[in-house]
């Protein structure tokens, strides 16, 4: 029981990582736009057709602000 108990820690710690690994605003900020994306489908509040795009647009903002943030960080640490 307790080997078994181990391989699913291990399981879902390995998951945490590899989705959240060092920047979890990064990935709080995706699951936060796929909601979105699920609501304006839902809702039909825009066409299917532009979904994909704003969607993208959106990973591609969170990783210029999430590399903008980390930058800032780094800044304020002292480290260039």
């Amino acid at each position: 029981m307790r080997f078994l108990i181990g391989l699913v820690r291990g399981f879902f710690v390995f998951w945490y990582d590899f989705i959240v690994g060092d920047c979890w605003e990064l990935a709080a900020g995706v699951a936060v736009v796929l909601v979105a994306s699920v609501l304006l489908i839902r809702r039909q509040a825009i066409p299917e057709l532009f979904l994909p795009f704003i969607v993208a647009g959106a990973i591609m903002l969170l990783l210029v602000l999430s590399g903008l943030l980390e930058l800032r960080r780094k800044t304020a640490a002292g480290k260039p």
